[in-house]
C-alpha cells in the first residue's frame, strides 16, 4: 500500500452523477478498427493501457461510464482499448510512441496519428480532447509542427515542452535546436537548469558536460543536492550499454569502471554506488544490495525523503533481521522529519510496530490517518493504517 506519490487522490471520491451507460470498445483488431473507420468516416478512438496502470482503471472506471462521456464516444468515434504489452498492442505502442499510461490516440481510417494526449482525464476534460481532435485545429500535430516551423526558442521552448509533457513524448531533437542556439554561460539561467535538470540525459550532450565542468557555479545557484541528483543520474548512461544486457559483462564492466575515473564527472563515488545497486537489484543479490543501502543510503540520500520512505518500506515488508528493522526505522523517522506526509507517517508506524514499538507505533499510525484524512485521501487508500490501529488498540 505504500506509494511515493498519489497520483489520482481525491478523483477517485469525486461526485461523478449518473454512470448507467459506459463507452462501448470495439473488439476487431486494428486493421477491422481502420476498415470501420474509413466506412463511418470516424476518427478512431484507442485507450491505450496496461493491466498494471492505476490511472488506467480509474478513468475505466469512473470515467469511461459517465452518461454524458458515453454518449459523445459512442456517437462520435470509432473506440478500441488496447494493452499496449500484449499481442499487437505492442506493435501500436512503438508506432505511435506510446510511453505512458494512460495514452489517449486518436487515428484516423488510414493509421495517421490526428490527436493524442496522456494521463487521467475527468470527464468533461475527455469530452473536450475528443472535440479538439474532431475539430483538428488545435491538435497535438497541428501545435508541434507549428511550434517547430519557428524554431525552438526562449519565446517558444517551455511551451514546446509542455505540449510534448502532456503525451510522454521525446523532446530531443527540439531541445537539440534550443540549445544550439544558446551560448554555454546561458546555460546557468534558471529557465534553461529547469530543463537540463528535467530534461537532458545524454552525458555526452554539450549542457551537460558543462554541468560536470562547472557544477560549483550550478551548485550556488540552484542547491547541491539538486545539481547532484542530476550529475549521478545522467552520468549513469556512461554504463547504459553494458546495463541493457543480461548478464551484465564482468570485464567489460571493470573496464569501463576504470574509464570512467578518467572522465570529468564530479561524485563519480556516488554514480558508482547507484551503479551497484542498480546490478545488484537487477541480479536479485539481495544481501548485496543491502549492504549497500546500509552503508551508503545516508550519505546520498539523506535528504531524500521519498527515497527513505521507499526503502524503509521495503525493509519492512521483505526483511525480519533486526538490524536491517532497525535501519528502516531510521530512514522512515528521517523521511518523516523531512517532509511530512501520510505516506511516511504510515511507513514509520509499520516499521515501529515491527520493531515492537507498539505505544510509538499507535502514536504514528493516529498520525498517519489525521493526515490522510487532511489530505482528502480515501478511508479505502489508508484503510492499512486503520487496521494496524485496530490490531494495537485490540493488543495483538
Amino acid at each position: 500500500m505504500k506509494k511515493n506519490i498519489f497520483v489520482i487522490g481525491s478523483l477517485l471520491s469525486m461526485s461523478l452523477g449518473a454512470q448507467n451507460k459506459h463507452i462501448q470498445f470495439n473488439e476487431g483488431n486494428f486493421k477491422t478498427l481502420m476498415e470501420t473507420a474509413r466506412k463511418e468516416n470516424k476518427l478512431i478512438f484507442i485507450d491505450a493501457y496496461t493491466t498494471w496502470c492505476g490511472p488506467c482503471k480509474a478513468m475505466a472506471k469512473n470515467v469511461f461510464t459517465q452518461d454524458n462521456v458515453a454518449d459523445y464516444y459512442n456517437a462520435n468515434f470509432i473506440n478500441a482499448k488496447i494493452d499496449m504489452e500484449k499481442g499487437e498492442g505492442i506493435q501500436i505502442a512503438s508506432q505511435y510512441s506510446v510511453n505512458c499510461y494512460p495514452n489517449l490516440l486518436f487515428i484516423d481510417g488510414n493509421g495517421k496519428l490526428v490527436h493524442r494526449s496522456a494521463g487521467y482525464q475527468q470527464g468533461e476534460e475527455f469530452i473536450n480532447l475528443g472535440k479538439t481532435a474532431r475539430e483538428g485545429k488545435e491538435t497535438f500535430p497541428v501545435k508541434r509542427e507549428k511550434l517547430e516551423s519557428e524554431g525552438i526558442q526562449a519565446g517558444n521552448i517551455e511551451e514546446y515542452l509542455g505540449l510534448l509533457n502532456s503525451a510522454c513524448m521525446d523532446a530531443a531533437s527540439g531541445l537539440d535546436h534550443y540549445f544550439s542556439s544558446l551560448n554555454e554561460q546561458s546555460f546557468l539561467e534558471p529557465v534553461n537548469w529547469k530543463i537540463i535538470s528535467e530534461e537532458r540525459n545524454d552525458y555526452k550532450s554539450r549542457e551537460l558536460q558543462y554541468l560536470y565542468k562547472n557544477h560549483k557555479q550550478f551548485e550556488e545557484k540552484f542547491g547541491a543536492a539538486d545539481v547532484e541528483k542530476k550529475i549521478v543520474g545522467s552520468s549513469l548512461g556512461y554504463f547504459k550499454d553494458l546495463l541493457s544486457q543480461n548478464p551484465v559483462p564482468a570485464d567489460a564492466l571493470k573496464q569501463r569502471r576504470e574509464a570512467f575515473k578518467k572522465e570529468p564527472m564530479p561524485y563519480q563515488q556516488h554514480t558508482l554506488w547507484e551503479l551497484d545497486l542498480s546490478i545488484a537489484k537487477r541480479t536479485s543479490d539481495t544481501k548485496q544490495f543491502n549492504t549497500l543501502l546500509v552503508k551508503d543510503l545516508m550519505t546520498y540520500s539523506g535528504k531524500d525523503s521519498q527515497r527513505l520512505n521507499q526503502y524503509a518500506w521495503q525493509f519492512y515488508e521483505k526483511e525480519t533481521d533486526k538490524a536491517l528493522l532497525t535501519k528502516a526505522e531510521e530512514w522512515a523517522k528521517v523521511s518523516v522529519e523531512l517532509n511530512k506526509q501520510y505516506y511516511n507517517m504510515d511507513t514509520y508506524a509499520h516499521v515501529l510496530y515491527k520493531n515492537g514499538k507498539v505505544k510509538e507505533a499507535e502514536q504514528a499510525a493516529t498520525e498517519a490517518i489525521a493526515l490522510a484524512k487532511a489530505d482528502n485521501i480515501s478511508p479505502e487508500e489508508y484503510g492499512d493504517t486503520s487496521k494496524l490501529l485496530g490490531k494495537i488498540k485490540a493488543g495483538k
